[in-house]
Protein backbone atom coordinates (compact mmCIF):
# COMPACT_ATOMS: atom_id res chain seq x y z
CA UNK A 1 0.00 0.00 0.00
CA UNK A 2 0.82 3.64 -0.79
CA UNK A 3 2.98 2.63 -3.85
CA UNK A 4 1.69 2.42 -7.24
CA UNK A 5 3.08 2.07 -10.95
CA UNK A 6 3.99 -1.01 -13.37
CA UNK A 7 7.06 -2.17 -11.24
CA UNK A 8 5.40 0.16 -7.70
CA UNK A 9 8.21 2.63 -8.48
CA UNK A 10 5.99 5.30 -7.60
CA UNK A 11 4.74 6.33 -4.31
CA UNK A 12 1.50 8.47 -3.49
CA UNK A 13 -0.56 9.26 -0.90
CA UNK A 14 -3.97 7.93 -0.20
CA UNK A 15 -5.18 11.85 1.44
CA UNK A 16 -4.11 13.35 -2.08
CA UNK A 17 -7.59 12.29 -2.98
CA UNK A 18 -9.67 12.30 -0.13
CA UNK A 19 -11.26 15.68 0.48
CA UNK A 20 -12.48 16.09 4.55
CA UNK A 21 -14.65 19.15 4.97
CA UNK A 22 -16.34 21.61 7.82
CA UNK A 23 -12.46 20.97 9.31
CA UNK A 24 -11.85 17.56 9.58
CA UNK A 25 -8.48 15.57 9.02
CA UNK A 26 -7.66 12.66 7.01
CA UNK A 27 -5.86 9.83 7.86
CA UNK A 28 -3.91 6.70 6.13
CA UNK A 29 -5.26 3.13 8.28
CA UNK A 30 -3.47 0.30 8.32
CA UNK A 31 -4.48 -0.93 4.98
CA UNK A 32 -3.27 2.20 3.29
CA UNK A 33 -6.99 3.12 2.87
CA UNK A 34 -7.33 6.89 3.97
CA UNK A 35 -10.68 7.90 5.77
CA UNK A 36 -12.15 11.05 7.37
CA UNK A 37 -11.91 11.72 11.23
CA UNK A 38 -14.34 14.43 11.79
CA UNK A 39 -14.93 17.57 14.22
CA UNK A 40 -17.57 17.45 16.75
CA UNK A 41 -20.41 17.97 15.55
CA UNK A 42 -19.55 16.65 12.14
CA UNK A 43 -20.40 13.16 10.39
CA UNK A 44 -20.50 11.30 7.04
CA UNK A 45 -17.53 10.14 4.57
CA UNK A 46 -16.19 13.29 3.85
CA UNK A 47 -17.63 15.13 7.32
CA UNK A 48 -20.14 16.74 5.12
CA UNK A 49 -23.33 16.20 7.80
CA UNK A 50 -23.39 18.30 10.08
CA UNK A 51 -24.85 17.14 13.65
CA UNK A 52 -28.32 18.90 15.11
CA UNK A 53 -29.89 19.14 17.89
CA UNK A 54 -29.95 15.98 19.84
CA UNK A 55 -28.50 13.88 17.28
CA UNK A 56 -25.12 13.92 18.99
CA UNK A 57 -26.66 12.69 22.22
CA UNK A 58 -24.79 15.99 23.72
CA UNK A 59 -26.74 15.72 27.43
CA UNK A 60 -24.62 13.53 29.43
CA UNK A 61 -26.30 13.60 32.78
CA UNK A 62 -29.67 14.47 31.19
CA UNK A 63 -32.54 14.38 28.47
CA UNK A 64 -31.82 15.95 25.73
CA UNK A 65 -35.15 18.11 24.14
CA UNK A 66 -34.92 19.79 20.39
CA UNK A 67 -35.21 23.21 20.10
CA UNK A 68 -35.83 26.09 17.31
CA UNK A 69 -32.09 27.04 17.45
CA UNK A 70 -30.02 23.87 19.21
CA UNK A 71 -31.59 21.79 22.08
CA UNK A 72 -31.79 22.44 25.70
CA UNK A 73 -30.42 19.87 28.45
CA UNK A 74 -32.67 18.82 31.45
CA UNK A 75 -30.45 17.36 33.52
CA UNK A 76 -30.80 14.81 36.24
CA UNK A 77 -30.98 15.18 40.41
CA UNK A 78 -27.33 15.85 41.36
CA UNK A 79 -25.63 17.61 38.23
CA UNK A 80 -26.11 20.39 36.27
CA UNK A 81 -24.42 22.70 33.44
CA UNK A 82 -25.24 23.39 30.07
CA UNK A 83 -24.53 19.78 29.20
CA UNK A 84 -25.45 17.62 32.53
CA UNK A 85 -21.70 17.29 32.69
CA UNK A 86 -21.37 18.83 36.12
CA UNK A 87 -21.49 16.84 39.22
CA UNK A 88 -23.29 18.95 42.43
CA UNK A 89 -21.69 18.38 46.12
CA UNK A 90 -24.93 17.90 47.75
CA UNK A 91 -22.78 18.03 51.57
CA UNK A 92 -20.85 21.52 50.44
CA UNK A 93 -23.79 24.05 52.17
CA UNK A 94 -22.96 21.81 55.64
CA UNK A 95 -26.67 20.45 55.89
CA UNK A 96 -26.04 18.73 58.63
CA UNK A 97 -26.94 19.54 62.14
CA UNK A 98 -25.10 19.34 65.54
CA UNK A 99 -21.82 17.62 64.45
CA UNK A 100 -23.34 15.04 61.97
CA UNK A 101 -21.34 13.64 59.12
CA UNK A 102 -22.42 14.39 55.65
CA UNK A 103 -22.28 11.73 52.68
CA UNK A 104 -22.62 13.21 49.17
CA UNK A 105 -24.77 10.67 47.48
CA UNK A 106 -25.86 11.34 43.61
CA UNK A 107 -28.68 13.34 43.67
CA UNK A 108 -28.79 13.28 47.63
CA UNK A 109 -26.89 13.34 50.85
CA UNK A 110 -27.22 11.09 53.78
CA UNK A 111 -26.57 12.90 57.61
CA UNK A 112 -24.69 10.73 59.96
CA UNK A 113 -25.57 11.93 63.40
CA UNK A 114 -23.83 11.80 66.78
CA UNK A 115 -25.32 9.83 69.51
CA UNK A 116 -28.29 11.98 70.61
CA UNK A 117 -29.32 13.28 67.60
CA UNK A 118 -32.04 11.95 64.71
CA UNK A 119 -33.94 13.16 61.66
CA UNK A 120 -32.74 13.49 57.97
CA UNK A 121 -30.50 17.28 59.19
CA UNK A 122 -29.87 15.67 62.62
CA UNK A 123 -31.65 18.18 63.70
CA UNK A 124 -33.88 16.55 66.27
CA UNK A 125 -32.30 15.67 69.66
CA UNK A 126 -33.50 12.39 70.90
CA UNK A 127 -33.67 11.74 74.93
CA UNK A 128 -31.10 8.30 75.19
CA UNK A 129 -33.15 7.28 78.06
CA UNK A 130 -36.67 5.80 76.77
CA UNK A 131 -36.82 3.39 76.59
CA UNK A 132 -35.03 2.84 80.00
CA UNK A 133 -31.93 1.03 79.38
CA UNK A 134 -30.84 0.70 82.93
CA UNK A 135 -32.05 -2.32 84.92
CA UNK A 136 -34.44 -2.64 87.67
CA UNK A 137 -35.03 0.44 90.81
CA UNK A 138 -31.70 2.20 88.68
CA UNK A 139 -32.22 5.73 87.11
CA UNK A 140 -31.10 6.52 83.77
CA UNK A 141 -29.41 10.08 83.36
CA UNK A 142 -29.26 11.69 79.88
CA UNK A 143 -25.85 13.08 79.80
CA UNK A 144 -26.52 14.48 76.00
CA UNK A 145 -24.20 12.07 73.98
CA UNK A 146 -24.30 9.18 76.70
CA UNK A 147 -26.30 8.00 80.02
CA UNK A 148 -25.29 6.85 83.17
CA UNK A 149 -27.13 4.39 85.24
CA UNK A 150 -27.35 5.27 89.28
CA UNK A 151 -29.90 3.72 91.71
CA UNK A 152 -32.81 4.60 92.98
CA UNK A 153 -32.20 5.87 96.70
CA UNK A 154 -32.32 3.90 99.58
CA UNK A 155 -30.55 1.22 97.96
CA UNK A 156 -26.93 0.37 98.00
CA UNK A 157 -24.85 -0.04 94.88
CA UNK A 158 -24.51 -4.00 95.67
CA UNK A 159 -27.89 -4.15 96.51
CA UNK A 160 -29.27 -2.34 93.31
CA UNK A 161 -27.00 -4.72 91.60
CA UNK A 162 -28.19 -8.03 93.18
CA UNK A 163 -31.46 -7.03 92.25
CA UNK A 164 -30.85 -6.86 88.25
CA UNK A 165 -29.32 -9.80 88.23
CA UNK A 166 -30.79 -12.76 86.58
CA UNK A 167 -31.73 -14.45 89.78
CA UNK A 168 -34.37 -11.84 90.96
CA UNK A 169 -36.80 -12.37 91.39
CA UNK A 170 -35.72 -16.02 91.80
CA UNK A 171 -37.01 -18.36 89.02
CA UNK A 172 -36.26 -21.55 90.93
CA UNK A 173 -39.73 -23.19 91.68
CA UNK A 174 -40.37 -25.20 95.12
CA UNK A 175 -36.89 -23.77 97.04
CA UNK A 176 -34.65 -24.15 94.14
CA UNK A 177 -31.36 -21.99 95.14
CA UNK A 178 -30.72 -19.47 92.24
CA UNK A 179 -26.57 -19.02 90.63
CA UNK A 180 -26.01 -16.54 88.24
CA UNK A 181 -23.97 -18.15 85.29
CA UNK A 182 -22.81 -16.31 82.27
CA UNK A 183 -25.58 -13.52 82.13
CA UNK A 184 -28.33 -16.27 82.69
CA UNK A 185 -28.96 -18.40 85.73
CA UNK A 186 -28.88 -22.18 87.09
CA UNK A 187 -31.18 -23.52 89.99
CA UNK A 188 -30.39 -26.73 92.31
CA UNK A 189 -32.78 -27.85 93.39
CA UNK A 190 -33.62 -30.09 96.33
CA UNK A 191 -33.70 -33.69 97.22
CA UNK A 192 -36.13 -35.58 94.57
CA UNK A 193 -36.48 -32.53 92.39
CA UNK A 194 -35.58 -31.94 88.54
CA UNK A 195 -35.45 -29.91 85.71
CA UNK A 196 -33.99 -26.46 85.31
CA UNK A 197 -36.21 -24.82 87.73
CA UNK A 198 -36.91 -27.32 89.56
CA UNK A 199 -40.37 -28.08 88.27
CA UNK A 200 -39.90 -31.84 87.88
CA UNK A 201 -39.81 -34.41 90.22
CA UNK A 202 -37.04 -37.48 90.38
CA UNK A 203 -38.06 -41.16 90.42
CA UNK A 204 -36.03 -44.35 90.95
CA UNK A 205 -38.20 -46.32 87.91
CA UNK A 206 -37.63 -45.67 85.04
CA UNK A 207 -39.63 -45.24 81.58
CA UNK A 208 -39.60 -48.50 80.46
CA UNK A 209 -40.80 -49.91 83.56
CA UNK A 210 -43.62 -47.84 83.79
CA UNK A 211 -44.88 -48.56 80.48
CA UNK A 212 -44.25 -52.15 80.65
CA UNK A 213 -46.69 -52.14 83.61
CA UNK A 214 -49.20 -50.26 82.18
CA UNK A 215 -49.08 -52.46 79.00
CA UNK A 216 -49.56 -55.80 81.20
CA UNK A 217 -52.42 -53.63 83.00
CA UNK A 218 -54.00 -52.88 79.63
CA UNK A 219 -53.91 -56.53 78.06
CA UNK A 220 -55.05 -58.24 81.54
CA UNK A 221 -57.76 -55.90 81.22
CA UNK A 222 -59.17 -55.92 77.75
CA UNK A 223 -58.42 -59.97 78.03
CA UNK A 224 -61.07 -59.59 80.77
CA UNK A 225 -63.64 -57.88 79.04
CA UNK A 226 -63.59 -60.28 76.14
CA UNK A 227 -63.90 -63.30 78.41
CA UNK A 228 -66.58 -61.85 80.82
CA UNK A 229 -69.26 -60.27 78.18
CA UNK A 230 -71.21 -59.09 81.31
CA UNK A 231 -68.75 -56.99 83.08
CA UNK A 232 -67.40 -55.90 79.23
CA UNK A 233 -68.01 -51.61 79.75
CA UNK A 234 -66.72 -51.97 83.37
CA UNK A 235 -63.53 -53.16 81.70
CA UNK A 236 -63.58 -50.83 79.15
CA UNK A 237 -64.04 -47.68 81.52
CA UNK A 238 -60.91 -49.10 83.58
CA UNK A 239 -58.91 -49.17 80.25
CA UNK A 240 -59.49 -45.89 79.47
CA UNK A 241 -58.85 -45.26 82.42
CA UNK A 242 -55.33 -46.43 82.95
CA UNK A 243 -54.50 -45.22 79.40
CA UNK A 244 -54.74 -41.95 80.07
CA UNK A 245 -53.26 -42.07 83.57
CA UNK A 246 -50.30 -43.73 82.07
CA UNK A 247 -50.37 -41.20 79.41
CA UNK A 248 -49.99 -38.37 81.83
CA UNK A 249 -47.33 -40.26 83.98
CA UNK A 250 -45.03 -40.01 81.06
CA UNK A 251 -44.26 -36.59 81.55
CA UNK A 252 -42.36 -37.32 84.64
CA UNK A 253 -39.69 -38.96 82.80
Amino acid sequence: PGYEGKFCEEQFNACDSMVCHNGGSCLIAHDGRAHCSCSSGFVGLHCEEELTGCDSSPCVHGICVDQTHGYRCFCQPGFGGPECNFEYNECESNPCSNGGTCLDRVGEFQCICPSGYAGSRCETQVNLCEPNPCGLNQKCIDHGTNISCECIPGLDLALCAEMNSACHPNPCLRGGTCWVSSGSFFCACKPGLTGDRCQGEQHSVHLYQVLWGCFVALFILLFAAVTLPPFFYMYVHLILTVARRCYSMRRYY
